[in-house]
């Protein structure tokens, strides 16, 4: 007869539920925080602040997140439950005492670079505080809150956004317009994107790069007698900004997320020929890949090339590492042998 295992979640119910309730005020403390109010004072005055109210964050959020590490580890290695939520704390509070340690002393840096090493500490509080307040939601089976699927969500639009200029901007230099109707055409699919409901999803150097252009655009068309040469040299930083944006794709949320839609992707192209089907899956992507993008054009009929679907989804999964599922070889599988005719066994 085996002794039943102890279980220690009624003991921890307090401090697990006040754990909770601690990490998600300082995640909401953190929420509150809009940088694009920093941007325009650069003045040393303005960062002193902007430190002054993101390091006590850190360090509240910090302190819960030992708490909760020493506590369960406390349990030893008897609880299996416990040990997950200890180690999960102890990498959490790793990663933000790393990240407050590079926001507390700075090397010299610009306006730009001080204020995307504040985003990075942030997103960095949240990212802990989330991967915790899930642990210990998981171990004291209370309802859910801190999603970590919100960041993804954001990161998809922020990717459809990003798509959808480099679309309008592809469109300007397929018409073969002058350079003039070109760059008045970026300026304004800039002008929409910074306007949009998710520029605050944005990164801060994404932003900044964009604002940067569109001021660069602003100052040749408001010029009375604009250089080609100086537009066209602007029109190459159009297609640069562009590409840099393109690293929206390496964002970790997005990383994980693909390989997953990806495989499925594989699975359904291996058992079907619906393009419809394919392209529906394949939506949540608009914006890693440009020939994966052209299918996904909606001006594109569903029955366009499957086979072109089909190589464009194996090439993608190719460079994941994802296994390619073979297609079935339906015409030899289901005819019947011709008189004379050995079939072929597998």
């Amino acid at each position: 007869m085996t002794t039943p295992r102890y279980d220690a979640r009624p003991a921890y119910a307090g401090f697990v539920s006040s754990s909770v309730e601690a990490l998600r005020d300082v995640f909401q403390r953190a929420e509150a925080i809009d940088l694009r109010a920093a941007e325009p004072d650069k003045s040393e005055t303005a960062h002193e602040s902007l430190l002054r109210t993101i390091l006590p964050l850190l360090d509240d959020a910090y302190a819960i997140i030992c708490r909760v590490a020493a506590r369960f580890e406390e349990a030893g290695d008897d609880d299996p439950a416990c040990v997950e939520v200890g180690d999960i704390a102890a990498l959490a509070g790793m990663a933000l005492q790393e990240r407050r340690g590079l926001l507390a002393h700075p090397q010299p840096c610009n306006h730009w670079t001080y204020l995307e090493n504040c985003e990075r500490s942030l997103r960095s509080l949240r990212k802990s505080a989330a991967v915790v307040d899930g642990a210990l939601t998981r171990y004291g089976q209370l309802p859910p809150q801190l999603d970590p699927a919100a960041d993804l969500e954001r990161a998809i639009r922020v990717r459809r956004r990003y798509a959808t200029l480099g679309r309008e901007i592809a469109r300007a230099s397929a018409q073969q317009l002058d350079i003039q109707p070109r760059l008045r055409a970026v300026s304004r699919s800039i002008a929409a994107l910074l306007n949009s409901d998710d520029v605050g999803s944005m990164r801060l150097g994404d932003r900044r790069e964009l604002r940067m252009l569109q001021f660069r655009i602003q100052s040749w068309l408001s010029t009375e007698r604009p250089s080609d040469v100086v537009g066209e040299r602007t029109w190459e930083e159009v297609i640069a900004v562009v590409s840099l944006l393109a690293s929206v794709n390496r964002r970790s949320e997005l990383v994980a997320h693909d390989a997953v839609v990806v495989a499925e992707l594989v699975t359904m192209a291996a058992c079907s020929d619906d393009t419809r089907a394919l392209r529906a899956a394949a939506s949540p992507l608009l914006g890693l890949d440009p020939e994966l993008d052209a299918l996904l054009d909606i001006h594109v009929p569903d029955g366009y090339e499957r086979e072109r679907w089909q190589q464009v989804i194996e090439r993608l999964a190719l460079e994941r590492n994802i296994e390619s599922t073979p297609r079935p070889d339906t015409e030899r599988s289901t005819r019947p042998a011709s008189r004379g005719e050995v079939p072929t066994t597998h």
